[in-house]
């Protein structure tokens, strides 16, 4: 990633050699294109947050219509990655985007959804347990 040095004008870059590559605004074309590469490069991290709203946005509705007539599943955006020297790349995201959490559904045909509840005679039970453990200790 391109950045500006401590002069608050140079720009410079790290390869993956480990040198520094620097252009001063007095060095006219090519600095005036690594400010250009700088641009895309703030560009793209602005497109992929945008990307990743939008997707989450879209993921999120999708969601609430898992299994309903006319279900679609959002398209992953690729993440756009400009390198120093200004080529552009698509990759995936890193970490991965979210998917669709399928819905747990009791049998074919019966177009009833089975939701998980609390065992509330479990918790009750435990409860008690408790609190007869707490009042009764073992001696």
């Amino acid at each position: 990633m391109i950045q500006y040095d401590l002069d608050g004008a140079t720009l410079f870059y790290v390869t993956e050699d480990g040198l520094k590559v620097k252009r001063s605004p007095l060095d006219g074309a090519s600095y005036s294109a690594m400010v250009d590469v700088l641009d895309q490069q703030i560009e793209a991290a602005r497109e992929n947050t945008n990307n990743v709203d939008a997707y989450k946005q879209a993921l999120a509705n999708a969601q609430l219509s898992v299994g309903l007539p006319g279900f679609v599943v959002p398209v992953k955006p690729m993440q756009k990655n400009v390198s120093d020297k200004g080529v552009i790349t698509l990759t995936a995201f890193n970490p991965p985007l979210a998917d669709i959490v399928p819905l747990n559904v009791q049998g074919t045909g019966t177009n009833t959804i089975r939701q998980e509840t609390v065992d509330i005679q479990a918790l009750d039970h435990a409860m008690i347990t408790a609190i007869y453990r707490k009042m009764f200790p073992a001696s």
